[in-house]
Formats: C-alpha cells, structure tokens, sequence
C-alpha cells in the first residue's frame, strides 16, 4: 500500500511556483510527488529535532 504525505508550500514558494513555465511547474509538481512518497529520503534533514519537520532543498 503507497500512501503520501501532504507537501504545503509557503506564500513565497507556492507564489514562485505559479510563476514557473508550464514545463518547469510539471517538473517541479514530479519532485515534490516524489518527496511526498518518501519524504525522510531525498537528502531531507530534520528541524529542530523532530523528524516530521523535514528541511528539502533541491540541488
């Protein structure tokens, strides 16, 4: 059973978001699928100690 985790951007990033090319916002939509499918992978590290506040940068 695959289940996903809810990604919630904040005002800035969802705004950014919106302002990508179609093709990068696709791109952009797949990595973060990716990430809600599997979010203690991907090189994400813990914030302050707790393991559901997850810091993800893209390289």
């Amino acid at each position: 059973m695959s289940h996903y985790y809810r990604i919630q951007l904040a005002p800035p990033a969802d705004q950014a978001r919106y302002a990508m090319t179609p093709a990068r916002r696709a791109q952009f939509d797949i990595g973060i699928q990716r990430l809600a499918t599997d979010p203690y992978g991907h090189g994400s590290a813990q914030l302050k100690g707790d393991p559901d506040r997850r810091r993800a940068v893209g390289a």
